[in-house]
C-alpha cells in the first residue's frame, strides 16, 4: 500500500509599521515549503537540504538569479534547524529587506508556537 502524504498549511500576517508581510507554510512528506512576501508572486525559489558530504546544508536557486535573493540563505537556515528539505521563496521589496532579521525571528517564533517542527517531523516517521 502507498502512504498518502499529509499536508499542513498555515498562514500568518506580520505587521511592521506600515508594512504587512504575509507567510505561508506548507508541509508535505519530508518537505517544507515556506513563502514570505508582501504580495503574491514567485520571482525567487530556492531549495536546501542536509548532505552526508557537507556539514552545512546544500542549497540551490531554482527560480530567479540568486544574486539578490534571500530565499537560498533562508532555506539553508530552516533546513539546518528542521533537518529536512526546505523550499523557500522570499518576495520582499528592497525597503522591506532591512526588516529581514525581525521577520525571520517572528516566523521562527510563530513556527514554534504552532509546533511546526514537531508537526513536520511527525510526517516523516
Amino acid at each position: 500500500t502507498m502512504a498518502v502524504s499529509t499536508t499542513i498549511l498555515d498562514q500568518k500576517t506580520f505587521k511592521y509599521a506600515d508594512l504587512e508581510v504575509k507567510t505561508l507554510f506548507m508541509c508535505l512528506r519530508k518537505t517544507l515549503f515556506v513563502w514570505v512576501g508582501e504580495a503574491p508572486s514567485l520571482h525567487h525559489l530556492s531549495v536546501a537540504m542536509q548532505s552526508r558530504l557537507e556539514s552545512d546544508p546544500i542549497a540551490s536557486t531554482l527560480i530567479g538569479n540568486g544574486v539578490s535573493s534571500h530565499s537560498e540563505s533562508f532555506a539553508r537556515r530552516l533546513a539546518t534547524v528542521l533537518n529536512v528539505q526546505v523550499y523557500a521563496s522570499v518576495q520582499l521589496t528592497t525597503a522591506a529587506e532591512t526588516l529581514l532579521p525581525a521577520i525571520e525571528r517572528d516566523i521562527k517564533e510563530h513556527a514554534g508556537m504552532m509546533s511546526l517542527t514537531e508537526q513536520v517531523k511527525s510526517l516523516w516517521q
